[in-house]
């Protein structure tokens, strides 16, 4: 995430002040204390592309339990809550290729669509 600059800008209107407050956020993103392993990166990156942890799993040549396990791994070091919220995090500082390339490279073809499946009345 950038670095967040505030600024705090008094003006008087009137005899009243009004208190205006600005945020900026640098566009360049700030240097990570402990970069993402490899099996962290194949894991966002096939999560991006809309694949489960079963699927993932399967494709990695890894149990469920491992693959959220380093998805949790990489929620921590980029500092979010939630594999989606990893996903662009890690998009938003250039860590993943387009989605679904890893899976073009690989040989291994997209997931299909799931169909919206209603239960109850």
């Amino acid at each position: 995430m950038g670095k967040l600059i505030l600024f705090r800008i008094m003006i008087c209107i009137d005899g009243r002040s009004l208190s205006i407050i600005l945020f900026f956020a640098c566009l360049r993103p700030m240097m990570m204390p402990h970069p993402l392993s490899q099996r962290e990166l194949a894991c966002l990156q096939h999560s991006a592309c809309g694949r489960t942890s079963r699927e993932t799993a399967a494709l990695l040549g890894l149990s469920e339990r491992t693959v959220n396990f380093h998805l949790h791994n990489a929620c921590a070091k980029l500092k979010v809550r939630g594999r989606r919220a990893a996903v662009a995090q890690a998009a938003w500082r250039g860590l993943l290729k387009a989605p679904c390339a890893a899976a073009a490279d690989a040989g291994t073809p997209a997931p299909a669509p799931r169909e919206n499946v209603r239960t109850g009345p």
